[in-house]
């Protein structure tokens, strides 16, 4: 389907002893699809660096680039009867996706890391990131079932904008500690993060289908009107979770653990929250 891809990753020291490392790793990627007029251009970004600030520190950051370009996109299925209630037959092919459809999306992220190992064998690491998220579709779909001429299809177009960011950060120590002349190995943490979700669509005005035997993509696309905004959500998220992977024999280990979450979601019209705590446990047994 005439794809055409290509990709470069490349690791290399940026001093002379390696303590100071970076990566770089890109990909694109061009092709049609067995669908009729669909295409798609994806690009995607890595470049991160990391550095050991002592033998027993490492920081890193890094950001990713994401974006898609499909066009000539579906949404939704076809009709899988006629009127008169018999089964259609459509060629593999046949796409509703109109010449003007598209769903683009673009997402960038930058992350920041610390970890520190401590000589009595626990660590301790850190991570930041924000994520920023943009999606706008121009999207067409098809409703009813026709009949026996290609009649009774109905268009329903949507063109719609969405924004997504979010910010989080979280905090873990791992380690062993010895208890009844056995090693065990523990885990905390905490975590949180906040996000913002608003997303709304245009009013249009369209024309009649036609007859659907005879479709090509080729549908006008609709005269889009004001911008109206539908959602507003913002979520705030926290946690903290332990856990204690007990050391009962050299082949048995039982795990035990909680977390406790807190989550409120607060849109135009109402508010959501939780606070509930998870707890588990386990067993392994090596054969």
């Amino acid at each position: 389907w005439s794809q055409l891809r290509g990709s470069v990753d490349l690791s290399t020291p940026l001093n002379a002893d390696g303590s100071v490392r970076a990566r770089v790793a890109a990909m694109t990627d061009d092709h049609d699809s067995h669908l009729d007029r669909y295409h798609t251009r994806n690009r995607a970004l890595l470049a991160t660096v990391e550095a050991d600030l002592t033998p027993a520190t490492t920081l890193w950051a890094g950001i990713e680039h994401q974006a898609k370009r499909p066009t000539g996109v579906t949404w939704g299925g076809l009709p899988m009867v006629y009127q008169d209630g018999s089964p259609t037959h459509w060629p593999r092919s046949f796409s509703i996706g109109a010449d003007w459809t598209e769903w683009n999306t673009t997402s960038n992220t930058a992350y920041v890391g610390l970890e520190h190992r401590f000589d009595n064998g626990w660590s301790l690491k850190s991570n930041a990131s924000r994520l920023d998220s943009d999606y706008t579709s121009k999207l067409f779909y098809l409703l009813g079932q026709p009949d026996a001429g290609g009649s009774g299809i109905n268009p329903y177009p949507n063109y719609s904008q969405q924004s997504f960011t979010q910010n989080s950060a979280s905090l873990q120590a791992t380690g062993p500690f010895a208890l009844l002349g056995r090693t065990h190995e523990a885990v905390v943490g905490l975590t949180g993060s906040q996000s913002n979700y608003t997303y709304g669509n245009y009013s249009y005005t369209t024309g009649p289908v036609g007859n659907i035997f005879k479709w090509d993509g080729s549908y006008a696309e609709p005269v889009w009107g004001a911008f109206r905004p539908l959602g507003d959500d913002r979520t705030r998220q926290s946690a903290v979770y332990g856990a204690v992977r007990l050391s009962l024999a050299d082949d048995l280990k039982l795990i035990v653990g909680g977390r406790q979450s807190r989550w409120e979601t607060r849109s135009l019209s109402e508010t959501r929250k939780h606070d509930v705590f998870t707890p588990y446990a386990g067993l392994i047994y090596d054969l």
